[in-house]
């Protein structure tokens, strides 16, 4: 491996441990946070990897996951339009970042998680993200990035939990908090992987 790969190859295992920390958080913010520092170290790792379009798409999801989280804070941020304007984002740096057809596969991908973040619906997301992070990993084979690959695994897994937890809360409305932290549920901050 040259330097650029061993250099790629750290930022994008520090994503992934950064990605599981996060799924410690409670708060909303310390998500949004997490997640952000997710997306600049993927993007970084990509960068060193010659991905470009997981580079690109990336810096777009940052943007897109903070005006995200900034909704109900105003109409700018509330605006309907925005995963309009992502997708088109997305769209337009495949020619300018082109890695072949892969580009296309995390292209689709992206798009298809940016348009199930902005639904507000938890558990639609975590099934998406079943479809959307396999995607992705496929993409992290092809560019070899084996820190992009277990973040996006994380994300599964957390989603598979997500899914599973939900739907025991479901079957037993008599239990309103969290047993293990008897922490009152909120399933506003647990989004699975809001990255990608």
């Amino acid at each position: 491996m040259d330097t650029y790969t061993i250099i790629g190859q750290v930022f994008s295992v520090l994503a992934a441990i950064t990605s599981f920390i996060s799924f410690q958080f409670k708060k909303p913010l310390h998500l949004i946070i997490a997640n952000s520092i997710c997306a600049v170290l993927m993007t970084i790792s990509y960068y060193f990897l010659g991905a470009y379009s997981g580079m690109a798409l990336n810096g777009i999801c940052l943007v897109r996951n903070l005006t995200y989280a900034a909704k109900g804070k105003g109409r700018f941020f509330d605006w309907k339009g925005w995963p309009i304007v992502y997708s088109l984002a997305m769209v337009a740096a495949v020619p300018l970042t082109w890695n072949g057809p892969m580009s296309l596969l995390i292209t689709v991908a992206l798009i298809i998680n940016t348009w199930f973040i902005s639904l507000n619906d938890n558990q639609k997301l975590r099934y998406s993200i079943l479809v959307t992070s396999t995607m992705v990993i496929i993409y992290n084979v092809y560019v070899f990035s084996l820190g992009g690959i277990l973040y996006e695994g994380i994300g599964i897994v957390s989603s598979i939990i997500g899914i599973i937890r939900y739907s025991k809360l479901r079957k037993a409305p008599s239990e309103p908090c969290d047993t293990a932290s008897d922490v009152p549920i909120d399933n506003s901050d647990d989004t699975g992987d809001v990255n990608n």
